[in-house]
């Protein structure tokens, strides 16, 4: 994108005219603020943060039409328990304002969902398409719920006829603009979700196995690290609707237990896999706790239990007007045929005293178990709420180190010096290359972003090549096997700069106690994984704990 923006930037292995596994257009879509941003801000990095505002503001938009739809179907006490669930999650703070493919197919998933529970059929197949052709192909899975609940309301010849209406329109808005857009890039006929399916399932030589494989349980640990408890509220949610008697409902929360299970099996694991379902997994928490607690769960139970609640004044006036009927009706039959025929007033008194009094003592039975289930949820709030707060404020505290120093290198050096027309300052990273946030925190095409030798073997981007049409040029020293490519190194003599994280026992060199040639520019406290308490790093990394040293360096003059 910044590449798109401003000129020169960073170009990956995908991007490659011989892949072609990510679509130009995707990268456009999130770019087109940023081409305005170019116009009225000056400062990149300041371009860089209102970008990702401007994705949270959008994920923010998505999230409400979700729990306006759910508010259509269920309860206020369960929309507003998603809202607060969705506005506090550490999993929902993380991923609305990334630039990910998994972040794009969420936002669709919101409007997927959304327009289930509303029965706009328009809504949920668009959402699935751009999803699948914009985003990320894998997430078409998650569709497969709603096909098949599609296929029971419609029948089999009006379901063939309507998706495949619903299909071709989907290739239209979507496809055929990313292939004409991607045609222009990439100078030849490039398919990138086609692509991308190929190189991963069908691929005899790749796979994304290159890049790590994970256990089973990566995914269980890390929604909980995400979530919390209400990774056991999503997971208890199907059970709670069916002794609820509330089946129909169960369908909507499917497609993330379809998606876990999907993911689950397949060997290469990341975090930002699981970005798709987040979604479903805030609203099937709030279903799940609303039931348990015996809150209303749906409209109806909502509206019924209000009626219910009707002040003691409107109750007592009713019953003086059933009584002054009583009594009239009472005195008009006494006139021609005797008062012995009346039934005695004070029989009838005492069985509406004695009902008056059972009623009493359950809407106090009631009022307890409401007073009860309310605690529970304020308890369960503060649990909840309370650790994804915690864990939100530790990631910053422990693990911002790398924005902070970047944004402070280049607010205090890059950003003021002056240098001649073609003079190059080589901004390098060795094993912390991946915690580079973006070409936006380098001023200009004379910093140069570089890289030194770490224990890191994979394959590293490289910077695009000079000249127009650049995006068609096919780069050298590319491949699609993660296989390492030593042309990307410079010997750290050669670096101006250089951004490290600084281990207590890592096997590289110490850069930082190399005072001889380099002076610290900004050092930032980076935890330290090995020395740190799991739970103190998993949840209240904000408390005291150990640290290493993530640092700028300023090679000094000879």
């Amino acid at each position: 994108m910044h590449y798109l923006i401003n000129g020169f930037g960073m170009q990956t292995w995908e991007y490659s005219p011989s892949y072609g596994l990510r679509s130009y257009a995707y990268v456009l879509l999130y770019g087109l603020p940023g081409f305005v941003l170019k116009k009225y801000v000056t400062s990149k990095a300041t371009q860089f943060f209102i970008l990702r505002s401007i994705y949270g503001l959008v994920s923010a938009i998505c999230e409400t039409f979700l729990i306006r739809s759910l508010g259509k179907r269920f309860s206020k006490s369960v929309t507003t328990l998603a809202t607060v669930f969705f506005a506090t999650s550490t999993g929902m703070l993380i991923s609305a304002p990334s630039f990910l493919p998994s972040t794009f197919s969420m936002l669709c998933v919101c409007l997927y969902i959304g327009g289930w529970l509303i029965h706009s059929d328009f809504i949920v197949v668009l959402s699935i398409a751009a999803s699948t052709f914009i985003g990320w192909p894998f997430a078409v899975a998650i569709s497969v719920p709603y096909l098949i609940d599609f296929l029971v309301r419609a029948g089999l010849i009006k379901f063939f006829f309507k998706m495949l209406g619903y299909g071709i329109l989907g290739v239209v808005l979507f496809l055929i603009p990313m292939v004409f857009v991607d045609y222009y890039y990439y100078g030849t006929l490039v398919i990138a979700p086609l692509n991308i399916v190929k190189y991963n399932v069908f691929g005899s030589n790749t796979s994304s196995e290159l890049y790590g494989v994970e256990d089973w349980h990566f995914y269980l640990q890390n929604l909980f690290l995400n979530f919390n408890f209400l990774l056991f509220a999503f997971a208890l949610s199907p059970i709670i609707l069916v002794i609820k008697k509330q089946t129909k409902f169960i369908k909507y929360l499917t497609p993330a237990f379809l998606w876990i299970i999907f993911m689950s099996v397949q060997p290469h694991k990341e975090e930002r896999f699981m970005y798709v379902i987040y979604p479903v997994i805030v609203i099937a928490s709030a279903i799940s706790v609303i039931a348990i607690l015996g809150f209303p769960l749906t409209n109806q139970e909502d509206e019924s239990a209000t009626s219910n609640k009707k002040p003691k004044n409107e109750k007592t006036k009713e019953n003086e007007k059933v009584k002054e009927n009583h009594n009239k009706k009472g005195k008009g039959k006494g006139k021609g045929k005797g008062k012995g025929k009346q039934k005695p007033k004070n029989t009838k008194n005492k069985k509406n005293t004695i009902q008056q009094k059972e009623n009493n003592v359950q809407e106090k039975k009631i009022s307890k178990l409401k007073i009860f289930a309310s605690i529970l949820l304020i308890i369960f709030l503060i649990v909840t709420v309370g650790l994804s707060i915690s864990r939100t404020a530790g990631l910053h505290e422990a693990y911002g180190s790398p924005i902070i120093v970047w944004r402070t290198l280049y607010e205090q050096e890059l950003s003021q010096l002056q240098l001649k027309e073609n003079e190059k300052i080589n901004i390098c990273v060795g094993k912390s290359w991946s915690d580079f946030p973006s070409s936006f925190f380098l001023p200009n095409e004379n910093f140069v972003f570089s890289y030194v030798e770490s224990n890191f073997t994979g394959l590293l981007p490289k910077l695009y090549e000079k000249g127009e049409n650049a995006t068609r040029i096919i780069p050298s020293d590319m491949n699609n096997m993660n296989r390492q490519e030593f042309s990307r190194y410079i010997k750290p003599r050669q670096c101006n700069y250089l951004i490290d994280r600084d281990f207590f026992d890592q096997s590289e060199e110490h850069f930082v106690e190399d005072t001889e040639h380099w002076e610290i520019v900004v050092e930032v406290p980076y935890l330290n994984k090995k020395k740190t308490p799991t739970l103190i790093r998993s949840f209240f990394a904000w408390l005291p704990h150990e640290s290493d040293r993530y640092v700028a360096l300023k090679r000094k003059e000879n």
